[in-house]
């Protein structure tokens, strides 16, 4: 079985000298890491969701440990609400929108579905950044903006996002799929707390579709 996602082994040295040899030869030793991709073909290798479903719960220690500084960017604008204007005037509009912005990760699941990776993933981001870990952010606002007729009028909101990369450091009483040890690559984008977003406004002309959806 082979991984998308890059997981790695370790024998713990507090165990003594113990050896791991694999069907085709190769050899694992005290303080060595080796790639899933180098013994996959010999031996049977956990998955990243079991391996983070095991997080807190069937291990004597499990932490995730952030690299470095976080990447704050702009998300891609996504629209926040539209209103047509089937006069043939400028008019002023006042559009009231809410928008929703959720965390996603490198695995394409949620974290919330295994309590105790989300609880290792929020505490390692606290130690490392001294506030929360935000998962989801909803923004609220009434936006004005003025509509040539025949137009349609359409807010578009972007959330500040940040980027956190880490891995997992999972440790087992008992080998776990032949080893102690197992390190687990993540990374996670998610909305920044009392970070900036941006608003902007567009008119556009109505298409014959959005007349009779919205003039009718």
């Amino acid at each position: 079985m082979t991984l998308s996602r890059r997981v790695q082994s370790l024998v713990p040295r507090s165990r003594g000298r113990r050896r791991l040899t694999t069907g085709v030869g190769a050899v694992l030793t005290v303080g060595l890491l080796v790639s899933v991709a180098s013994i996959a073909s010999a031996e049977e290798v956990p998955t990243s969701k079991e391996l983070m479903e095991k997080c807190g719960k069937d291990t004597d220690f499990c932490e995730f440990h952030i690299s470095g500084p976080a990447r704050a960017y702009l998300q891609t604008a996504g629209l926040a609400a539209q209103t047509a204007n089937c006069t043939g005037s400028t008019q002023d509009a006042s559009l009231t929108w809410e928008k929703s912005t959720s965390s996603s990760n490198s695995f394409g699941w949620s974290l919330k579905v295994m309590a105790g990776a989300a609880k290792a993933f929020q505490l390692g981001f606290k130690v490392a950044y001294q506030h929360e870990w935000t998962d989801t952010l909803t923004d609220r606002d009434t936006t004005k903006m003025t509509i040539p007729g025949g137009h349609m009028g359409r807010v578009f909101h972007a959330r500040e996002m940040e980027e956190v990369s880490g891995k997992y450091e999972m440790h087992f009483g008992s080998r776990y799929y032949g080893h102690y040890y197992w390190y687990l690559p993540m990374t996670v984008n998610s909305p920044k707390g009392g970070g900036n977003d941006k608003v902007t406004t567009k008119s556009e002309p109505m298409t014959e579709q959005e007349r009779a959806q919205f003039c009718a």
